[in-house]
């Protein structure tokens, strides 16, 4: 489990791109494709300006209508993914 100030960063073999509206992460690695949601577009902001985890969440309990531990939930899941995937990794 994360902790509220965890932040993220890209992994050195990922890149990312605005394509038509949809924002997709590259792993020149692997030469995979992974688009994301909005949510993934509110997480890429935060990990862009290395914002922390509890940032991240403080922004979504704003911007959507969710519970915060449903919030935590969801966005822990997404990390978890990103992470799996190596797009990502934890700056601690």
């Amino acid at each position: 489990m994360f902790k509220r100030e965890t932040s993220f960063r890209l992994n050195d073999h990922t890149l990312v791109s605005n394509i038509n509206n949809d924002l997709v992460f590259f792993d020149t690695d692997k030469g995979m494709y992974y688009g994301v949601n909005s949510i993934g577009a509110v997480l890429w902001e935060h990990i862009q300006q290395q914002k922390t985890l509890g940032e991240l969440i403080a922004t979504l309990l704003e911007r959507f209508d969710v519970n915060e531990e449903r919030c935590w939930q969801d966005v822990t899941k997404v990390l978890d993914q990103m992470i799996a995937k190596q797009l990502i990794c934890p700056v601690f």
